[in-house]
């Protein structure tokens, strides 16, 4: 099982996930540093139906949604749907492309929303939006873009190249580190057991910005990797001590072998 997806576009969705049309909208909701779907379990609706509709994991979907029990889905539960930031272009690309939209809410700006939500200019959403300026209301409904369930590569940051900084993720989190603010936190972290080891290394945090770089370090074996941050963990899923959720390879380079361990981390922090 591929990490195309574990990053968190949540989008508020109050109709049925399985069955939008090209013509359906979606509202847009931010929360910590990520977007995510919301809807509800519709009769007939399975996790190879959001899968496909959605072109997200297994990983990605048990991850946004720890209730969940061997991947079954109740009729009536609210569930989240993660999504790539990729997945929303700024072109419609194919008649089953249909547009996202996102609601300012105070203290928000053109900056924060373009550079910071969804990694574009501010004048890519002012040509979207048809406006001559970036000055926004509370409560207007800003287009992102294009939803697409094809496209789930994840794109550079706009501001940072790293591939000539250095080929390991060590010589990368040492160049950010650098660069960055970063804080060390201590807790408990988690990881599926019963997904595919070869996966990759990459977490999830709540706040770290995307692309970045996380030192994971298991004091009980002085073992320290370096993974990246490929998604932020959807609020209120887990108990307030767990800071990060890491894949079956971190769990293995780190010599873990429960599913809960206790994990110091090196993290960026979020540019505000």
């Amino acid at each position: 099982m591929k990490k195309r997806v574990f990053t968190y576009l949540f989008l508020s969705l109050h109709i049925c996930a399985w069955s939008q049309s090209s013509h359906s909208e979606l509202l847009v909701s931010y929360s910590g540093s990520s977007f995510f779907i919301e809807t509800s379990v519709e009769p007939g609706l399975t996790v190879y139906k959001l899968s496909k509709q959605y072109g997200v994991s297994a990983v990605a979907l048990l991850a946004a949604n720890p209730a969940l029990e061997n991947g079954s889905l109740r009729l009536g539960e609210e569930i989240f749907i993660p999504i790539l930031k990729s997945q929303i272009t700024q072109q419609k690309l194919d008649d089953k492309a249909f547009p996202v939209y996102y609601e300012v809410k105070p203290q928000e700006n053109m900056f924060r929303i373009a550079r910071v939500y969804l990694g574009v200019k501010e004048e890519i959403l002012m040509l979207l939006n048809h406006k001559e300026n970036t000055n926004l209301n509370i409560g207007e409904r800003l287009l992102l873009g294009y939803f697409s369930a094809e496209n789930v590569e994840e794109p550079e940051p706009i501001e940072e190249h790293t591939a000539s900084i250095g080929s390991t993720m060590k010589e990368k989190f040492e160049y950010r580190a650098a660069k960055k603010v970063f804080k060390d936190q201590t807790g408990v972290g988690l990881w599926f057991k019963d997904t595919d080891p070869g996966s990759g290394m990459f977490v999830l945090h709540e706040s770290a910005p995307i692309n970045s770089i996380v030192a994971v370090t298991n004091p009980m074996f002085r073992k320290t990797v370096y993974a990246k941050v490929i998604g932020n963990i959807p609020p209120k899923t887990y108990p307030k001590e767990v800071i990060i959720v890491v894949s079956p390879e971190v769990a293995k380079s780190l010599g873990i072998l429960d599913a809960r361990f206790f994990a110091k981390i090196k993290v960026e922090v979020l540019e505000q």
